[in-house]
């Protein structure tokens, strides 16, 4: 259940940042959950306990940055969003491409 839970984490980190977050931190409480209450018993934690917390640990990694690499790019993001929804033309999509890979390349100093 851990092990699933970190890999579905994984997965949404990229697609749905927010929720893959929150997935990844479920997976990270509940195999701790989990390694304690083995510990408790006496008993070896099930097996892929270990890969779940550790796949869950680094999908809300991945959301992070996600959201610090979003929340930085967002005065280009929002000018080509503006700019595409004006956009009725090829040629007009065409320049709010070519106005965001300019606005990108300044940003990123390339």
């Amino acid at each position: 259940m851990v092990l699933a839970a970190g890999l579905a984490a994984m997965v949404l980190a990229v697609v749905v940042f927010p929720v893959g977050f929150a997935v990844g931190l479920g997976a990270v409480l509940a195999g701790r959950r989990t390694l304690r209450a083995a510990r408790r018993a006496g008993r070896p934690a099930p097996g892929m306990v270990a890969a779940g917390i550790t796949f869950g640990a680094v999908a809300m990694l991945l959301a992070a940055l996600v959201t610090a690499v979003l929340v930085w790019l967002w005065p280009e993001v929002s000018a080509y969003q503006d700019c595409m929804a004006g956009a009725n033309t090829e040629l007009a999509r065409t320049a709010c491409e070519d106005a965001l890979l300019d606005s990108l390349g300044e940003r990123l100093g390339g």
